[in-house]
């Protein structure tokens, strides 16, 4: 891939061929473009699948690795992240982010953690983590767990050792929590229901939910 390197306020334009072009810019640009760069102010860095901002970015054009001091942002596959610093392999789509905010753009779904473990352009780790699928300032439901796998492409979401708010009344408690991450239902159990009364005592019920077709669904 080459890279361009862009006066603020200049025209961005990929490079013939080049599937993967790189531009950078920044208020102040320190080292070569074949080498290491620092964008300082303003700095940015685009490829036609991402965009990753920060108030300083180094980054290592040989390795592809990419670190972020102050207000990183990064937009990819209508996924939004945030958080005052992190790094990033833009080869290999791995990195670190410190006390990241999640936006996932195909639920409208929010995530605030203290760190993100990221393995793939899909697929990541939060730790310390509340997630909820409504991006209103007070949601209905919300889940706080210590950690939360995340598949985009399998349209899951796992969180281990999670409990589920209801008006910030927590509901249910366990060890594994897996729940669709996209606006596609999934297959699974559903929150369980307690009751009691004179006749039949304690009541209990665990529903299972089966997404059988686009048009049917059984509980």
């Amino acid at each position: 891939a080459e890279t361009v390197v862009l006066q603020p306020g200049a025209f961005e334009h990929p490079l013939p061929g080049d599937s993967i072009s790189t531009f950078v810019q920044g208020d102040q640009i320190d080292g070569s473009p074949d080498t290491k760069l620092t964008l300082t102010g303003h700095a940015q860095i685009r490829r036609p699948d991402s965009i990753l901002k920060g108030d300083r970015i180094h980054y290592d054009r040989g390795t592809g690795e990419v670190t972020v001091d102050g207000n990183l942002r990064i937009l990819r596959d209508a996924t939004l992240v945030t958080g005052p610093s992190g790094h990033i392999n833009l080869d290999t789509d791995q990195g670190g982010i410190d006390k990241p905010d999640f936006w996932l753009g195909a639920t409208n779904g929010t995530a605030q953690a203290q760190h993100a473990d990221i393995f793939s352009k899909s697929d990541f780790r939060l730790t310390q983590v509340t997630y909820t699928s409504c991006s209103c300032e007070q949601p209905a439901w919300y889940i706080k767990a210590d950690s939360l796998d995340v598949d985009m492409d399998d349209n899951e979401g796992v969180a281990h050792d999670g409990v589920l708010y209801f008006k910030g009344v927590p509901i249910l408690a366990s060890p594994y929590l897996t729940f669709p991450v996209k606006n596609e239902r999934k297959s699974g159990f559903l929150a369980p229901t307690f009751g009691m009364s004179s006749n039949t005592g304690l009541e209990w019920s665990l529903p299972y939910y089966f997404n059988l077709a686009p048009n049917q669904d059984m509980t």
